[in-house]
């Protein structure tokens, strides 16, 4: 069993137990490097404007904080309060009621639409005209605007 670890081992960190990055072919480094350069600022992005905000927040709800005095570690006491209150536990009924209401209706109307374009029925085509127009003339309208922002006369840029 210890030789089948240290095979599994030796080929993982290599002969002599160094690193996978030693043994790493110039060209796959320097693609590395690029991967790295290329993900680094979106990593950066989602640590700065996510990750930290997320971590903040758990902590602040487990302290009294108004902004300007020191953050007071009261544990769970806001989470306590909140359960006990019976007006929270209604208002989420009402959100998760209201979401799965929403996710019904949306759902079954999306179908029936999507049939509506599909199935071989009288006017189909018109139908596939009604859903299209919206895309189509937002499109049109967005690049008229640009066209009169853009107009090489003294009302234009």
């Amino acid at each position: 069993m210890d030789n089948v670890k240290k095979g599994i081992a030796s080929r993982i960190l290599g002969r002599n137990g160094g690193s996978i990055r030693n043994k790493m072919s110039p060209r796959l480094r320097r693609q590395n490097r690029i991967a790295w350069f290329v993900i680094g600022p979106m990593l950066a992005y989602f640590l700065i404007f996510s990750i930290i905000p997320l971590v903040m927040g758990i902590f602040l709800s487990f302290t009294e904080y108004n902004g300007f005095d020191a953050p007071k570690l009261i544990g769970f006491d806001h989470y306590i309060d909140i359960f006990a209150d019976a007006e929270f536990w209604q208002i989420l009924w009402r959100t998760f009621f209201m979401s799965g209401m929403i996710f019904i209706i949306s759902n079954v109307l999306s179908f029936f639409l999507g049939l509506l374009l599909t199935v071989n029925i009288r006017g189909k085509t018109s139908y596939r005209v009604i859903w299209y127009i919206p895309s189509v003339v937002s499109l049109a309208a967005i690049s008229f605007i640009f066209g009169l922002f853009l107009k090489p006369t003294s009302t234009g840029l």
